[in-house]
């Protein structure tokens, strides 16, 4: 089975080129597509020699450029990718592996030591948040390294445009009844003081943070 490979991008330049020439070695990639979400550098025009750009001018963020590329997909099944070579292209095969075996969606699944501990603190207080909200414990729930039947996931009627469209997408797979599956995923950090640097900082943080307590109040988004 051939997938898309839908990738949100915002000043990637660095090590964009690196992800789409491994990425195109997949016999299970159909096409990609980088969605480019308003970057200032060289990212749109570097990705183009590879792979399919599509832009709309400003930022709007990971969670609108997500739901822009999938709506822009060529393939039944979609799986959305990092350009910051944080992850390996390999788990890519699970990810369609489990699509193919009828999950709806597939999230990756990080081993949580290695993560930087600000992020593991999220992640931890995320997890209990949604259990809250769900009655489900759902792993990892801000790895960002997913895939899903296109239809389905467009059905979700997605609204957050930034990071908070992590949770919202695993909330909204348990209220629609979706089935979900998950597989390891490998990650690895170009810097030790990963938080500062990653693009999740302290006011994403803070925006999750509220999104989630909306969820566990009202139960609905």
């Amino acid at each position: 089975m051939k997938v898309s490979i839908v990738i949100p991008a915002y000043n990637e330049e660095k090590h964009i080129e690196k992800v789409l020439r491994k990425l195109k070695k997949l016999k299970e990639v159909g096409e990609i597509i980088v969605v480019d979400d308003g970057s200032t550098d060289k990212t749109a025009v570097i990705a183009e020699r590879h792979a399919k750009v599509v832009s709309y001018g400003e930022n709007k963020g990971k969670g609108y450029a997500m739901r822009y590329g999938a709506s822009r997909a060529s393939y039944d099944y979609v799986v959305f990718f990092e350009g910051d070579d944080q992850l390996y292209v390999e788990d890519v095969k699970k990810a369609v592996a489990l699509l193919e075996s009828g999950c709806d969606l597939v999230f990756g699944v990080r081993d949580l030591g290695v993560i930087p501990w600000p992020r593991r603190v999220n992640n931890v207080l995320t997890t209990l948040a949604l259990f809250l909200a769900t009655g489900r414990i759902i792993r990892d729930p801000l790895s960002g390294f997913m895939g899903a039947d296109k239809r389905k996931f467009l059905n979700l009627r997605l609204k957050e445009d930034r990071f908070n469209i992590e949770c919202e997408i695993r909330f909204k797979a348990v209220k629609n009844k979706l089935k979900y599956c998950w597989f390891p995923e490998r990650v690895k950090y170009h810097e030790k003081k990963a938080f500062k640097f990653n693009k999740l900082g302290w006011r994403q943080s803070a925006l999750i943070i509220a999104f989630l307590v909306k969820l566990v109040l009202v139960r609905r988004v």
